[in-house]
């Protein structure tokens, strides 16, 4: 038997490919304005691994990646101003105004992992119908989202300890978030 026919081959390219995925995140997200883009590339990437379309990694990447790309820089933007207004009430000594801005980023955050992943899974989506599903996608599945922002700021915290890990983790951080999103999927929403 080859080492090319064996499982645990097919489990090793399986890694690899997230690890490159997560590189690929990682590198195109440095500029700021295209972390929304980035992060749809990657729920396209998983999309398509998902139907059977294995390898490709940075061809499904660069299709996700150009999806209504000017909307997603623009998001991309809105995001940083959102988020750096929202810093500066962290540095407030108000308790009240602290606790209101870790809820207005927890919220903006899932409901940016929502507008990514409902676009990775339909580029001909009007924007209106984007920002419905996604708003409904926050309200009606909000403990799952919060689990999705649980996972993303448990590997902040690890990036923040050894900084290179994000290299390595960062495509299966996706995968689990991909995964927690499209379980048990509403009839009606996302189909």
């Amino acid at each position: 038997m080859k080492l090319v026919e064996t499982k645990w081959y097919g489990q090793l390219i399986q890694i690899s490919d997230h690890i490159l995925l997560g590189i690929l995140w990682v590198v195109v997200s440095l500029p700021l304005v295209t972390v929304v883009s980035a992060t749809t590339g990657v729920f396209t990437t998983l999309d398509k691994w998902k139907s059977g379309e294995s390898g490709q990694v940075c061809y499904w990447f660069l299709q996700g990646f150009k999806r209504k790309f000017i909307l997603q820089t623009l998001m991309s933007a809105l995001t940083i101003i959102i988020f750096f207004s929202i810093n500066r009430m962290f540095q407030e000594s108000d308790v009240l105004l602290v606790i209101s801005g870790y809820m207005a980023t927890m919220v903006f955050t899932m409901f940016l992992l929502s507008w990514s992943y409902r676009l990775a899974k339909d580029e001909t989506i009007s924007l209106k119908q984007l920002f419905q599903e996604s708003t409904l996608w926050v309200l009606f599945n909000f403990l799952r989202n919060l689990l999705c922002c649980g996972v993303l700021l448990v590997f902040m915290v690890l990036v923040f300890m050894f900084p290179p890990i994000i290299f390595v983790l960062a495509g299966g951080v996706w995968w689990l978030i991909d995964q927690l999103m499209g379980s048990r999927k509403r009839k009606g929403v996302w189909q």
